[in-house]
């Protein structure tokens, strides 16, 4: 899943008060209704910070073993859906097309530029600095 290996270096239950701001920084960043978000991280279940040698936090529902659904990948706050949240709530994230040759440099970890963006005929969506898209 990942292209480096890693190693946990923590591994903790989210408490009640720190799961209510996870909850809440998921909505600002996702346009994820209260259900969908229920579904993804039910009441019912623990969520489990798994923290790792790289300063990256991963979130799973349920156990460790689970598949991670949002990634702080520096520690800092900002929480993305992970592959496996996109997967199931497509549309939980701005969308953007990019031209084909511009990919291989994305995917490597290049930032994204206007230039390698297609832009569709209504227009970009309306973004401000730091949406996840």
């Amino acid at each position: 899943m990942f292209k480096k290996p890693y190693k946990v270096s923590q591994q903790n239950v989210v408490g009640k008060k720190d799961r209510q701001k996870l909850k809440e920084e998921i909505e600002l960043s996702c346009s994820l209704g209260k259900g969908e978000l229920e579904s993804l991280l039910p009441a019912d279940r623990d969520i489990v910070m798994l923290k790792l040698d790289t300063r990256s936090l991963l979130f799973c529902s349920g156990d460790a073993n689970a598949p991670p659904l949002f990634i702080d990948s520096e520690g800092r706050g900002k929480v993305v859906p992970s592959l496996m949240s996109l997967w199931r709530f497509p549309d939980m994230c701005k969308r953007l097309t990019i031209h084909g040759p511009t990919s291989k440099f994305v995917l490597k970890g290049a930032d994204l530029m206007l230039p390698g963006v297609i832009v569709p005929e209504g227009g970009l969506p309306p973004l401000a600095e730091g949406d996840t898209v």
